[in-house]
């Protein structure tokens, strides 16, 4: 994933699980309901390395600084 994008990490999330599950973004619970979307938006920067696992709408979520953005 480019680090450097200008839409945040929370959107990437967000457009993810739109993908996995064939849904349209405002069908999705609020992404804050979950996890703090501007809290995300800070860890993931293209200074900082790691990953994150949370649940959103039901999908396992990994946000990794080498893998992007996963669901399952």
């Amino acid at each position: 994933m480019d680090w450097s994008r200008p839409d945040p990490v929370s959107s990437a999330v967000v457009d993810a699980v739109v993908s996995e599950t064939g849904t349209d973004a405002v069908s999705l619970p609020p992404l804050e309901e979950f996890i703090d979307g501007d809290a995300l938006n800070r860890l993931f920067t293209r200074d900082t390395e790691g990953q994150l696992t949370f649940e959103y709408a039901g999908l396992a979520v990994v946000v990794s600084t080498t893998d992007g953005v996963t669901v399952s």
